[in-house]
């Protein structure tokens, strides 16, 4: 059997700005998808904040797992950083490292 792959691909960095006024924001996003030959691939949150938290400002690594009943895995991490109100930066992003 072989081991899981992430249908999103390599890892992901996400920029959010809190909410005007509030030193925080909360988003949502959706699990990573994965599969592999198996046909039955469990996707499971490992670390890091859930979908809907309260973000302050900084930055956050959330990790999910897939693993199929072989016990073959794979991991895909999501980058939050978390700006200040009001930020006006460009950003770039390279081969998932963020320039700013």
């Amino acid at each position: 059997m072989e081991p899981p792959f992430f249908l999103d691909g390599k890892d992901l960095t996400v920029v959010w700005e809190v909410l005007p006024g509030l030193n925080f924001t909360n988003q949502t996003w959706l699990a990573p998808e994965a599969t592999d030959n198996s046909g039955h691939v469990t996707v499971t949150l490992i670390s890091g904040p859930e979908s809907g938290d309260e973000l302050f400002v900084g930055t956050y690594v959330v990790i999910y797992q897939a693993i199929d009943p072989y016990g073959n895995s794979a991991n895909f991490t999501i980058y939050i950083i978390v700006l200040p109100e009001g930020t006006s930066t460009r950003f770039q992003i390279f081969k998932g490292a963020l320039n700013v």
